[in-house]
């Protein structure tokens, strides 16, 4: 990180190192400082997304996840996830509408 702290790339491959290792919160904090970078990686906030939804805050993962629909992602995953999401909120139209 020291020869280059602003290379998007490095700062995810960590974010992914963290969240394996379920350090959620750097992860987090990596993720979000590739997405100050290049705030157009759909990725990233699907990454950050996951991160949220994995510390059972499923109001910021929501909002992460509708942000990387917002840019057209098509990944199942997402879906799903805001699928369960809504479950947990027992909004069954939007649970039915991700699935």
């Amino acid at each position: 990180m020291r020869l280059n702290p602003n290379n998007v790339n490095i700062l995810i491959n960590l974010g992914n190192s963290y969240y394996k290792t379920k350090n959620y919160d750097y992860a987090i904090d990596s993720f979000k400082k590739a997405l100050l970078i290049n705030s157009l990686k759909i990725s990233i906030n699907i990454n950050i997304g996951d991160c949220y939804f994995c510390k059972n805050d499923i109001t910021l993962a929501e909002q992460y996840y509708l942000k990387a629909i917002a840019y057209k992602s098509k990944k199942s995953k997402l879906y799903y996830n805001l699928a369960m999401i809504y479950l947990e909120k027992a909004d069954y139209e939007k649970t039915i509408n991700y699935l």
